[in-house]
């Protein structure tokens, strides 16, 4: 639906590590000091967008963006099967595969502490 809140999608400070993630409800929060800053909003299945931002000092400042969708084709997919996850929603990380996982962030680690909790609705 266009124009819904979007979770999951990755705010970086341009030039800088430092980043969140908009949560469930598609907000995000940075806390930066009084000045200018270029943020780069991004998610799977969506263009990037950029958007410069001016921090006062002693006041919260809003800035909301627009993704587009993008879809990107394949030439070929192949999905290998493996064992199922003991439980729905939890899988088995190996330490060597999150130090080359690609993010936005010089360590796989630091991924994986800023990624947004999600915890289903009950119906």
């Amino acid at each position: 639906m266009q124009g819904a809140p979007l979770p999951g999608v990755t705010v970086l400070v341009e030039g800088t590590d430092f980043g969140t993630a908009t949560g469930p409800d598609g907000n995000y929060r940075l806390e930066l000091p009084t000045g200018r800053y270029t943020l780069r909003f991004s998610a799977v299945g969506f263009s990037s967008e950029v958007d410069s931002v001016v921090v006062s000092k002693d006041s919260e400042t809003r800035l909301d963006v627009t993704l587009a969708s993008s879809v990107l084709e394949m030439e070929e997919l192949m999905v290998a099967g493996g064992p199922a996850p003991d439980r729905p929603g939890v899988y088995k990380v190996d330490p060597a595969d999150v130090q080359d996982m690609p993010t936005p962030f010089k360590d796989g680690f630091r991924a994986l502490k800023t990624t947004p909790e999600w915890r289903p609705t009950a119906n």
